[in-house]
């Protein structure tokens, strides 16, 4: 929806509220097809960040996410991969020449029906939007606390630090 309100082009601005709610109307304008008519069957969601460093040394700097090792995809993504759904960040200034600093953290959540099942919401976008898009900023909040990073500042001199991390 993000995307399809900047005519396909991108989703690197910031969403709002009445911009999501343009394009439901934009949406019925054009296919007649109303929020709860649309079936979920997988959802991301995300936040975009201006983080007080450069977002490429926030990801190269990215170890593990619960029980899974962040990878670098070819799309310069860095994700980690669970069974229900796969954690992404990755810096959208640099993918989409942007001159303000962007760090993206995402869920894309593969099962939405667990997703549904576990926070007691419809299968519909209607039913999304009647809960308050319940969960989905808890969720992401949840996600970043079990992200393990590397810290890239500790000094070179602290032997007694740096045994205890792991260098990319």
């Amino acid at each position: 929806l993000h995307k399809f309100f900047n005519f396909g082009e991108h989703n690197y601005n910031d969403f709002s509220a009445a911009d999501f709610n343009k394009t439901l109307i934009r949406v019925y304008q054009l296919f007649k097809i109303t929020p709860g008519q649309i079936k979920l069957s997988q959802l991301e969601w995300g936040v975009n960040l201006t983080p007080p460093i450069d977002s490429n040394t926030i990801n190269e700097n990215l170890v593990l996410f619960k029980r899974s090792f962040f990878e670098q995809n070819r799309d310069k993504y860095y994700q980690a991969e669970l069974s229900e759904y796969i954690i992404k960040a990755y810096n959208k200034s640099f993918l989409n020449n942007l001159t303000r600093e962007i760090f993206r953290f995402e869920r894309k959540q593969m099962h939405y029906y667990k997703y549904n099942k576990k926070h007691q919401i419809g299968f519909t976008l209607q039913d999304l939007i009647e809960s308050d898009f319940k969960g989905l900023r808890d969720t992401l909040t949840e996600d970043w606390e079990q992200v393990v990073l590397t810290d890239p500042f500790l000094p070179e001199n602290r032997a007694d630090l740096l045994k205890y991390q792991i260098r990319n």
